[in-house]
Parts: structure tokens; sequence; C-alpha cells
């Protein structure tokens, strides 16, 4: 089931969720609305039992503004983030956040469909090199189903 909706309390997250894949370069693809956050449409989805469930979003725009995951930094161990679809709602617990350098970013790791459920979590950081119009880094929460 594709998520539709991704709730984050403790940076104020309230985000439409929508499939996305993958763009024309291989990377993986989010909305180009700051606002809404993109779910990888070919990895699990919100009913799955095991992988990976992986969310993108943008950190900020120079024509819209700060992003949906503008204060992705901020998240802690702990914190509590909701997924939801259709009247179901999974809730997950924060277990780490990392800033990896783009060029070094195993992205097998983070786009697994094995291994234990967990969710997701990318978007940008780091440096901006205004000569490629990119940060430098990825920015990576990790987090793991809560009770």
């Amino acid at each position: 089931m594709p998520p539709t909706r991704l709730d984050i309390s403790a940076i104020h997250v309230k985000a439409h969720v929508v499939p996305t894949g993958v763009d024309s370069r291989g990377d993986f693809s989010v909305p180009p609305s700051v606002d809404t956050v993109g779910w990888y449409k070919y990895g699990p989805g919100l009913t799955a039992s095991s992988g990976s469930i992986v969310i993108g979003g943008h950190v900020d725009s120079a024509t819209e503004g700060v992003g949906a995951f503008f204060h992705l930094t901020d998240l802690r161990p702990g914190n509590r983030i909701s997924l939801s679809s259709r009247g179901t709602t999974r809730w997950f617990r924060v277990v780490a956040r990392e800033q990896i350098p783009k060029a070094n970013i195993d992205l097998g790791r983070y786009f697994s469909a094995g291994g234990a459920l967990r969710l997701t979590l990318f978007t940008c950081g780091g440096s901006f090199d205004r000569a490629h119009r990119s940060y430098t880094d990825n920015i990576v929460v990790t987090a793991v189903p809560a009770r």
C-alpha cells in the first residue's frame, strides 16, 4: 500500500506523500514541490514486514524556500514519525541520523527490500555547490517500527 501522509511532530512536518521512482540520470526522484515528499514506489510500502520504506524530500528551493525536510537534521533518536494511508497508520522511532557525502553514499544499503523493516528519510545537506546547483551531502534518517 502506498503511503500518502507523513507526520513528524518534532520538526513540525505534515507532508503529502506521492509515489516516485528514478529520474533520467537514475537518481531517486523527489516531487518538484518542496512541500510534498516522495515514496520510492519500487521498494516496500506502508504494510511491508521487511525492507526499507524510503521517503525523500527537498531541504529547500531557490524559488520555493524552505522544504518539508528543512529541519531533518534536528531529528534525534527517539523522535516519533507516523506514515499513513487510507485509515492505516504505522509509527516509527528514529534510531539514527547521518550526513554522508553524496559521492560516498552506498544507496543499496538504504534502498534494500530485505532485512528488518525500517523507514529511511532522505534530503540534501552539507554545503551548497553553486557550480553544480546541488548540495554536497545527503542527510539520512533511519527509523524502526515503534510500539
